[in-house]
C-alpha cells in the first residue's frame, strides 16, 4: 500500500486516466474513492479528474445539474488555470441558465473571478460567459455583453471581439437593425484591423438587401468607402486574404476582387524574382498558389507559374 499522499495521489491520476482510456468505467469509483479519503488536499490532481469527469459528462446523459456541480469545482479549484476558468464558466453560465437560475448567481461568480485574477482575465471570462448564455438566453447574453465594453477601450481587440459577438448575437435572433448597427460601429473604428473592418462593411451591405427601408445611396457610399479602406493597403498578405472574403460576394464586389488580386499577385512576383531568400520565396510562393488554386479558382494561372520555374 502506498503511503505517501503525493504519490498516492498522482498514482490515482494516472490509474483513472489509463482506465479512462479504455472505456472502463471503474475509474469514476477510484476517483471518488480518491476524494472521499484524501479530503480533496492535493488541488492539482483533483482538477485534472474534474477535467476528466466533465469531458465524460458533456459526452453522456448527464443533467445540466451534474455538470454545473463539475464546473464550480474546476472554476473555484486554486490549482485552476485563467484557461481552466473560462472554459468553465462558459459551460457553467450555459448550464445555469438552462436550469433557470438568475443571472445574478453568474455575476456574483464572475466578481470572484475579477478579484482573484483581475481585469484582463475578468473580461475574458465575462465574454466566455456571454457566449454560453448566447446558447439559451439572448437578454442575457446581452447583458453580459454590455458588462465586458465596460471594462475595455474602443481600442482594444476585446472591444472589437465583443462588439462583433453582440451583432451576430443580434443576427441569430433575427434583430438585423441591431446587428447593422454593431457591424457599423464596428466597421467605424479605425483601430480595428482592416481585414475585419471590411468583413463588417460586408455584413452590413448583405444584411441591408434585407432591409428595403436602408436607402440605396447608403449601401453605394459605404461600397465606395470600402474601395477606399482597401487601397490603403499595401500587404500582400492581407491583400490576398481580402481577395479571400470578397470571393463569397458574388458578382457585386467583382471588379474589386479582380484588383486586389492583381495588386497581391504582381507583389508576389516581384518577391519571387527578387529574394534571395528559400524560405521567403517559398512561403511567397506556397502561400499565392493555394489562393489562387482553393480561393481564386484560377487553376491556369498556377500551372503557368510553376512550368516557368521548371525552366530555370
Amino acid at each position: 500500500e502506498i503511503t505517501d499522499e503525493g504519490v498516492r495521489s498522482r498514482t490515482t491520476l494516472e490509474v483513472c486516466k489509463l482506465l479512462r482510456s479504455y472505456g472502463d468505467n471503474r475509474w469514476l469509483d477510484l476517483a471518488e474513492r480518491w476524494r472521499n479519503s484524501t479530503g480533496q488536499s492535493d488541488s492539482k490532481v483533483r482538477l485534472q479528474l474534474d477535467r476528466l469527469l466533465l469531458a465524460d459528462l458533456k459526452l453522456g446523459a448527464a443533467t445540466p445539474n451534474q455538470i454545473s456541480q463539475v464546473c464550480l469545482q474546476i472554476a473555484q479549484n486554486p490549482s485552476a488555470r485563467p484557461s481552466d476558468i473560462r472554459s468553465s464558466i462558459r459551460t457553467y453560465t450555459e448550464t445555469a441558465l438552462t436550469r433557470g437560475k438568475p443571472l445574478d448567481s453568474i455575476l456574483g461568480l464572475l466578481r470572484r473571478v475579477e478579484l482573484r485574477w483581475g481585469k484582463r482575465v475578468a473580461i475574458k471570462t465575462i465574454h466566455s460567459a456571454a457566449k454560453g448564455a448566447a446558447a439559451v438566453e439572448t437578454d442575457a447574453a446581452r447583458q453580459l455583453y454590455a458588462r465586458t465594453l465596460g471594462l475595455v477601450t474602443d481600442r482594444s481587440s476585446a472591444w472589437g471581439k465583443t462588439i462583433w459577438s453582440l451583432g451576430l448575437l443580434e443576427e441569430k435572433a433575427g434583430n438585423n437593425a441591431e446587428a447593422m448597427a454593431r457591424r457599423a460601429e464596428y466597421f467605424e473604428n479605425e483601430a480595428m484591423p482592416a481585414r475585419f473592418r471590411l468583413q463588417a462593411a460586408l455584413s452590413w451591405i448583405n444584411l441591408a438587401a434585407d432591409a428595403p427601408e436602408i436607402p440605396a445611396d447608403d449601401v453605394d457610399q459605404l461600397k465606395a468607402t470600402i474601395d477606399t479602406l482597401v487601397a490603403e493597403v499595401s500587404d500582400w498578405q492581407l491583400l490576398l486574404d481580402i481577395g479571400r472574403d470578397l470571393s463569397f460576394q458574388g458578382s457585386a464586389f467583382r471588379s474589386l476582387r479582380e484588383n486586389v488580386i492583381q495588386r497581391a499577385t504582381t507583389t508576389v512576383d516581384g518577391i519571387l524574382s527578387e529574394t534571395n531568400s528559400p524560405s521567403t520565396f517559398l512561403n511567397a510562393l506556397l502561400m499565392l498558389t493555394r489562393r489562387e488554386f482553393s480561393d481564386f479558382r484560377t487553376a491556369d494561372l498556377v500551372t503557368a507559374r510553376w512550368e516557368q520555374f521548371s525552366d530555370h
